[in-house]
């Protein structure tokens, strides 16, 4: 809740600007990599609009993942989303991992 909201309000941009600093500040702690997982709060996603969500996800792959050294897991309790966020998770992740098997997922659209 900390990392994903400012004052009940999300901000895609700003949580993309923060990642950097995890960067560097790993590579300062002699880390050559970092690893991060993520998880919204059910009880939180109602401050959030799908489209906005779903920007926030494709520029992380774009602007974090694409470039720097880490590997994240967003984890979701995929029984609580409805049709239109599960195609948006589905489309924005490259890597599934469902019943503790790992696949490149067939859905990812990177645009």
């Amino acid at each position: 809740e900390e990392f994903y909201f400012t004052k009940k309000r999300f901000h895609p941009v700003q949580l993309i600007r923060s990642f950097p600093k995890i960067i560097d500040s790993a590579a300062g702690n002699g880390f050559k990599s970092v690893r991060v997982a993520g998880e919204i709060p059910w009880r939180l996603m109602v401050h959030l609009s799908m489209a906005g969500y779903f920007e926030y996800e494709e520029r992380v792959n774009a602007d974090f993942f694409d470039c720097y050294p880490a590997i994240g897991m967003c984890l979701f309790d995929m029984e609580r989303y409805g049709a239109e966020w599960t195609l948006g998770i589905l489309r924005t992740h490259p890597m599934m991992l469902a019943k503790g098997v790992a696949f490149e997922n067939p859905s990812y659209y990177q645009g």
